[in-house]
């Protein structure tokens, strides 16, 4: 192995922390990792040379380095005035608006960066302005690369993990789908893997390309959740019932009213009705009637609220009288009163059948809405598939269907996606060499 001999005052020079001030780049880039974290670890007063070297240099060290505490001083002075700008132009304009201002412009904005680099450093410019760092690199390497034969600007031959041309394609036809109008895109994305053939994507990854598709104001923010307590749940289906009434509004007829039973362990609607009335003691009656006569369960129990169409004598009655027929009880709680528990679940069924399928207002009258409530429950039963259900829907729990295993469909469209990514060629960024 060859060894370089280095000057004696480098040594001096990286004990003291001046080399990039003092020692030109390619010659700092020459000098191995092991040489230079000696040189700063030991000091260099024992050596012979060092003492021709204070002598001869002593005077202009001291003046170099009462220049570098000057210079030093005055940049991050210049650090300082340029965060305070940056800080005042964010509160005029807004950060939403620099940051898609920034997004929309990310050659000019990485050009702009790149010459200013050497005096002002890279990462508190983009922490004042709130980019990550990761997301700027990504967006030097896809400007240097601009290859023709991606979505995302990456080279298809070179990154051959990313989605292939028909992969996007379907995901941007399912976000253009009516079907899929205002689903969720976790929901899109299980739908699409368990029923497209060689189509598998993660979550993450769906998000990321739909972000691209749609642009930034098409995909909600994510949010950090706050931990939650654990509401209640049932091991089996037929277990524990919830019970509860919303509200929908129809332009033409005003306020109508959703009764609602859901199984707490698949999540699954068992009956609803709409009314034009509030608070009506037989509706819960009859829904619950009818749930017991079709599906026949045994020691049921119901998770109801306080409101008065769920606690009556009415009510109790029937539950009386269903334990003398059949010798099941029914176990009624209402909740934090009989147990310290919520009706949470039932609430987060409203709202997607709220925002998922339209029906915040809905320009329709009553008999037509009931036709629309009816398709939107039968599509939310059976296609929509359920994140906590691993790409099963709220029926396929309810009957059993153990959880759909897709490991080695994983497998096959990975493979499958690398040699399509393979196989194309372009000019731009020499991927055909």
């Amino acid at each position: 192995m060859k060894y370089t001999k280095h000057p004696m005052f480098y040594h001096w020079i990286y004990h003291n922390g001046y080399e990039k001030e003092l020692i030109p780049q390619d010659i700092r880039h020459n000098i191995p990792r092991s040489t230079y974290a000696y040189w700063r670890k030991k000091p260099c007063k024992e050596s012979q040379d060092y003492d021709e070297f204070h002598k001869v240099y002593e005077n202009h060290l001291l003046q170099l380095q009462q220049e570098i505490a000057r210079v030093k001083i005055l940049h991050k002075r210049q650090l300082i005035e340029v965060k305070n700008l940056t800080k005042g132009l964010i509160d005029i304009i807004g950060k939403d608006l620099i940051n898609h201002a920034i997004r929309d412009n990310q050659q000019a904005f990485v050009n702009c960066l790149e010459q200013n680099s050497h005096y002002i450093p890279r990462k508190q410019a983009l922490h004042s302005i709130g980019i990550s760092t990761s997301s700027y690199y990504d967006w030097r390497y896809i400007n240097s690369v601009n290859c023709t034969t991606s979505s995302i600007g990456l080279c298809s031959v070179k990154h051959s993990n990313q989605l292939s041309e028909w992969e996007v394609d379907i995901i941007k036809n399912s976000l253009e789908n009516d079907l899929f109008n205002n689903w969720a895109l976790k929901k899109i994305c299980l739908y699409l893997c368990k029923h497209v053939d060689d189509f598998f994507v993660g979550k993450t990854t769906y998000y990321k390309y739909a972000n691209r598709i749609l642009g930034k104001e098409g995909v909600e923010k994510r949010r950090i959740r706050r931990k939650h307590y654990a509401g209640i749940r049932a091991t089996a289906p037929n277990q524990l019932w919830q019970i509860d009434i919303t509200h929908l509004r129809s332009i033409t007829d005003g306020y109508v009213y959703l009764y609602c039973i859901i199984d707490n362990y698949s999540r699954k609607i068992l009956a609803w009705k709409l009314s034009q009335k509030v608070a009506e003691k037989k509706i819960v009656g009859q829904l619950i009637v009818n749930c017991l006569n079709e599906l026949n369960p045994q020691d049921i129990m119901l998770l109801t609220d306080g409101g008065p169409e769920n606690d009556n004598r009415f009510l109790q009655r029937l539950f009386y009288k269903h334990q003398e027929r059949t010798g099941d009880r029914i176990q009624h709680f209402i909740a934090f009163k009989d147990i310290m528990k919520s009706n949470s679940m039932i609430e987060r069924v409203f709202k997607s059948l709220k925002y998922e399928f339209d029906l915040l207002d809905i320009p329709l009258p009553i008999k037509y809405l009931q036709s629309h409530l009816e398709q939107s429950i039968c599509t939310y039963n059976y296609e929509m598939p359920q994140g906590t259900f691993d790409y099963r829907t709220p029926d396929e729990v309810y009957r059993g269907i153990p959880t759909i295993d897709l490991r080695w469909k994983k497998d096959d469209v990975r493979i499958t996606r690398k040699n399509l990514n393979r196989s194309k060629r372009c000019s731009s960024c020499n991927c055909n060499i």
